[in-house]
């Protein structure tokens, strides 16, 4: 296991693994889905309200997966290196990350 994240109201959780894995839990703990997000391996989970989360990943993307369904629905090539570190500003729908290599980025994000 590489990477969790709980949902701020502790709706749901997630865990992620080096085969790029995630699987999404409900509160008491039964799984609710299972996606795979590619080779290169989930490094971090953020979730961005009770119904996504952002999965950075080893091979520089960001991927936003439904919490409700288990489908990808937004992939963001940001980086040559391994997304490491992810922030989330609400108010400005605005999602920070940090890459192996040392690199920060804002992403902007539709609602």
């Amino acid at each position: 296991m590489t990477a969790v994240a709980a949902a701020a109201g502790g709706q749901c959780f997630a865990s992620a693994d080096d085969s790029g894995q995630v699987v999404l839990w409900g509160k008491s703990g039964q799984k609710q889905g299972v996606v795979s997000l590619g080779a290169g391996g989930v490094k971090t989970l953020l979730f961005l309200d009770d119904k996504a989360v952002a999965a950075g990943c080893g091979d520089g993307s960001v991927k936003i997966v439904s919490a409700l369904s288990g489908a990808v629905v937004a992939t963001h090539n940001a980086a040559p290196a391994a997304i490491t570190a992810l922030a989330f500003a609400r108010s400005k729908l605005a999602l920070a990350l940090g890459t192996q290599s040392g690199q920060v980025t804002m992403l902007a994000l539709e609602a």
